[in-house]
């Protein structure tokens, strides 16, 4: 089941330095609180500002009772499966690069004013990622627009059209409008200034 979460006082745990690692840290990083276990780390976790400790993961395995989510990344099958096992026991959120885990980590297409999660339900990552780069190409700088500018709208429409099916009608409208979209990727202000004035403001 698609969520969307508040993970900002989140605490995840990552197992593994790794390239797999970096690509679970960066999902997690700027959103939770991030801390990767491993003896070796990519050069790339340098750019990601997560906290680190240099441990043999099999070692540390008692960071898990004070996680809220748990990831294990390691290139050892049994080490990631001794992790996500003790994640289980204590009803933690876990994902594991072998054995799958309670919940699954998206590819995401994420833009100014919104974001898209896709998943093939883990039948073909590739299929996933391919997806993403196609969205990533050709949702454009005016779908962020429209969606500041239906948030502007919304709060128009509640003081100007009193029924709830007729703010309805007119967002949809507006979203199905291709002189707003058109001024949407010219001129922000005048693409408000249309869609205000077909509402009669």
């Amino acid at each position: 089941m698609p969520l969307m979460l508040d993970l900002s006082n989140a605490r995840v745990l990552i197992f593994g330095g790794g390239k797999v690692g970096v690509r679970k840290a960066s999902f997690f990083a700027g959103e939770a609180k991030v801390l990767v276990v491993s003896q070796k780390f990519a050069k790339e976790f340098d750019l990601l500002g997560v906290a680190r400790i240099e441990a043999e993961a099999g070692d540390a395995l008692d960071l898990i009772d004070s996680a809220d989510i748990v990831i294990a990344a390691t290139n050892d099958a049994d080490l990631n499966k001794r992790i996500t096992e003790r994640a289980e026991r204590l009803s933690k959120l876990y994902n594991s690069t072998d054995c799958g885990g309670n919940f699954m980590i998206p590819s995401v297409v994420k833009k100014e004013n919104y974001l898209i999660a896709i998943s093939t339900m883990g039948s073909s990552p590739a299929m996933a990622k391919y997806m993403r780069l196609k969205l990533d190409s050709e949702l454009d700088e005016a779908y962020s627009a429209m969606v500041k500018l239906q948030q502007e709208l919304r709060t128009s429409a509640r003081k100007s059209l009193k029924k709830q099916r007729e703010r309805e009608a007119f967002l949809w409208q507006i979203l199905n409008d291709q002189d707003v979209w058109n001024a949407l990727k010219q001129d922000y202000s005048k693409a408000r200034e249309l869609a205000l004035k077909k509402m009669g403001v």
